[in-house]
This record gives structure tokens, C-alpha cells and sequence, in this order.
């Protein structure tokens, strides 16, 4: 049986009982626990299933899985590339608008520790906000959340 199959299997049981064990997985499909265990990380880590102690479960929607805190952890690696290449564009002294966006919160991460001063942010995300708000290291910089 091909990852493919094995990890349809998984979520059809997820689906049909609710929680399946790994040692149980481990039997059925023929494979050892090691491999089901490592099925279960990635389909977790693409929120098909929530892992759980010794096997898997649904996966619990609560406020962080809206669509917003999904697209938080994807492609995470190219956000954080387009805020270095877009903190080129910021100089001291600018006032900027940042909105709600996830690529925005990288930017505003690595405005808060870049070097920049008397920066005016205005924006509309409490994600930023929170980025920002507790700033030590820029005591001086305005914000404002509309």
C-alpha cells in the first residue's frame, strides 16, 4: 500500500470512528507504527486530522482554523521573503499603511525589528497591532488601528 492509499484510509477512519489509534492503523494496513505515525504528522501539518497521544482525531475548528489562521502558516517562508524585499521601500520618517493581509503581518514583523525609526503605521489588523503594541525596541513609533 502507497502513501496515497494509506493516508485515504487514515482519514476514512478518522471520518468513520472519530479517533483511531496507531497501533490499531499499524495492523490493519499492514504497516508498521513508525510509518502510520509519520502519515499522521503530515496529514496533520495539512489539517486533514488533528493528531493526537497514540493516533488521530478530526480536526477541532476553533478560531485559529478560520480561513484567515490557515493562511498564516502557508507559504510562510515566500511572506517573509516579500517583506524583506518590501522593507527596502521604508524609510525612517515614513508613514505606511498596512492592512489585514498575512503577508502584511510578516512585513510589520520585520519592521518591528529592523533599525527603522519615526515610523507612523496606520492599520486596520489587529495582528499588527499586536506586533507592535508591547515594541521596546521602538518606543517612538506611532500606530494607529482603524
Amino acid at each position: 500500500m502507497d502513501m496515497l492509499e494509506r493516508h485515504a484510509e487514515i482519514l476514512k477512519q478518522v471520518k468513520e470512528k472519530g479517533t483511531v489509534k496507531i497501533s490499531e492503523l499499524s495492523k490493519e494496513l499492514n504497516t508498521s507504527r513508525e510509518t502510520i505515525r509519520k502519515d499522521i504528522y503530515i496529514l496533520d501539518k495539512k489539517q486533514k486530522l488533528s493528531s493526537i497521544r497514540g493516533g488521530a482525531t478530526f480536526l477541532k475548528k476553533g478560531v485559529e482554523e478560520t480561513r484567515y489562521g490557515q493562511r498564516t502558516v502557508l507559504d510562510v517562508i515566500e511572506k517573509k521573503e516579500i517583506a524583506k524585499l518590501a522593507l527596502n521601500y521604508i524609510k525612517d520618517g515614513n508613514t505606511i499603511f498596512l492592512d489585514y493581509g498575512t503577508s502584511v503581518v510578516e512585513l510589520a514583523k520585520a519592521i518591528e525589528s529592523s533599525p527603522l525609526h519615526d515610523i507612523t503605521v496606520i492599520t486596520n489588523s489587529l495582528n499588527v497591532v499586536d506586533i507592535f503594541r508591547y515594541s521596546t525596541a521602538h518606543p517612538s513609533w506611532w500606530w494607529f488601528a482603524i
